[in-house]
């Protein structure tokens, strides 16, 4: 489509209806508008030919639109799942996820050069890097590192500390004290790191560093603390070292995958590109990028696009998988991966959060299917004091479709859907608002849960602890393998 179709297509978009146009007395566009255009590009994003997307960008900047963070991770998903990274247009996503001279920023330029680097675009890259320093003023240190990887000579100028601003400002502030805190290369003080800055992070009747109020502190969503042993049993099962992780947020999980299972390659997905970015930058900091892949994409999207089956894009298979992302979409993500023939034999399946906000029709799946042996482990929540969670550790034995994998899976209670409606509920309440759940309402909702699946037969059963009492006051771990 020409140039000037696209932007008539542009020019159509931005006057649509009064919620749908720009409010020239404030000088900013609205809500409805951003995801009006961040729509039309996720759509275009999907054609086979990526060049309508590429030229709708520019007639929207051209316009004066935002264009949002998920239309941006969109078409850098589509890049990276086709191969088609390092060129400027790619870099140029990269550089506008997030305001000039700050943390993300400083991150995201550095994914930019690395992208540029890769494709053998290294004095472009190098440039980049120079360009953006000199409008920023300085770069952090995983940035400086980078361009001097590349073949940097002279001095970049590099910042103790960069703004940690904005909507991603907590994973900001994770980076600058990884960075500024651990040692390049060291696996293991990278995730102390990690950790001491949840532990830090929460208010002080809870241990940490924060306010005086329960809910003056913030919580860091990574499988730390008591799950950090159930992820090294589910990797020293795994049969082979192609591991998948789905729900990256800032690499932590990958980096304790990596330290038990050094000869293991992974895959790790991110939904959100700012999120992912960060992730890259702690990745390269403890010295793992040629064994960490972060990639940007929803699993929606990407898993469909993964496996050994006709028709796939990454023709790949994997060993081990671990779920990390919305509890509602582990269910459907194992169907993708099975129907695609991605899951090897004895392949590893491990889960978070099925507890805590729950995942009750993927507990089902794993445990009543007859393809899957599947242990479900009790533990306190990471940095979450007194609050319970479970993750499922499961090993595949057959395909759903062997006659001899074992029992069919039965049909779902209808209990489950609510269970699954009430998880998701939950969800969104603590993602819309940070600390609008408090560690007591999450207590208080985990035992009604913890109750509905103990009854369905989903939980760790009796002999778990002490009278079965739960870990989040226990203080232990504890497992069953259901029959």
């Amino acid at each position: 489509m020409p140039m000037a179709e696209v932007s008539g297509s542009v020019l159509a978009i931005l006057h649509v209806g009064n919620a749908a146009v720009a409010d020239e007395k404030e000088g900013r566009s609205s809500p409805a508008l951003v995801r009006h255009v961040e729509m039309m590009l996720w759509s275009l994003s999907r054609l086979a030919d990526l060049e309508l997307a590429w030229t709708f960008r520019e007639a929207v900047q051209v316009q004066g639109c935002p264009v949002g963070r998920l239309a941006s991770g969109g078409l850098l998903s589509e890049c990276e799942t086709r191969g088609e990274w390092g060129d400027t247009r790619e870099a140029d996503v990269y550089l506008t996820l997030a305001a000039p001279g700050s943390q993300v920023a400083s991150a995201a330029a550095r994914a930019a050069a690395c992208r540029l680097a890769e494709a053998g675009a290294v004095v472009a890259a190098l440039r980049l890097l120079d360009e953006t320093a000199a409008a920023a003023g300085s770069l952090d240190r995983a940035a400086a590192r980078a361009w001097r990887a590349f073949g940097g000579r002279g001095s970049l100028p590099v910042a103790a500390s960069l703004p940690c601003v904005g909507e991603h400002e907590k994973e900001a502030q994770l980076l600058a004290h990884v960075l500024s805190s651990s040692p390049p290369g060291d696996v293991t003080a990278v995730c102390e790191a990690i950790e001491s800055f949840g532990i830090g992070g929460l208010s002080r009747p809870f241990g940490g560093a924060g306010g005086f109020a329960p809910s003056a502190g913030r919580w860091l969503k990574v499988a730390g603390g008591e799950k950090t042993a159930v992820l090294g049993a589910a990797a020293r099962l795994a049969p082979g070292p192609r591991f998948l992780e789905v729900g990256a947020y800032c690499g932590y999980s990958a980096l304790r995958l990596a330290l038990v299972r050094p000869d293991a390659r992974i895959l790790s997905l991110e939904a959100d590109p700012c999120v992912a970015v960060i992730a890259r930058c702690v990745v390269a900091h403890a010295g793992l990028s040629h064994q960490i892949d972060v990639r940007i994409g929803h699993s929606e999207d990407v898993l469909p696009k993964m496996g050994r089956s006709a028709g796939c894009k990454i023709q790949d298979s994997f060993d081990l998988v671990f779920f990390d992302q919305r509890g509602s979409r582990y269910e459907a993500d194992l169907d993708v991966l099975e129907e695609n023939m991605a899951l090897n034999d004895g392949a590893v399946l491990v889960a978070d959060n099925v507890l805590k906000p729950g995942a009750p029709n993927f507990l089902w799946r794993v445990i009543r299917g007859g393809h899957f042996e599947t242990r479900v482990v009790s533990l306190e929540e990471y940095a979450m004091p007194g609050v319970e969670d479970w993750m499922s550790l499961s090993v595949r034995r057959g395909h759903p479709d062997d006659g001899d994998a074992g029992r069919a899976l039965p049909p779902p209670p209808p209990e489950l859907r609510r269970l699954e409606w009430e998880a998701d509920r939950i969800r969104g309440r603590a993602e819309r608002s940070p600390g609008g759940v408090g560690f007591a309402q999450w207590a208080a909702f985990v035992a009604r849960m913890r109750e509905a699946l103990m009854k369905l037969g989903l939980g760790p059963g009796p002999g778990a602890g002490p009278s079965g009492e739960p870990a989040g006051r226990r203080g232990a771990a504890s497992e069953r393998q259901p029959q």
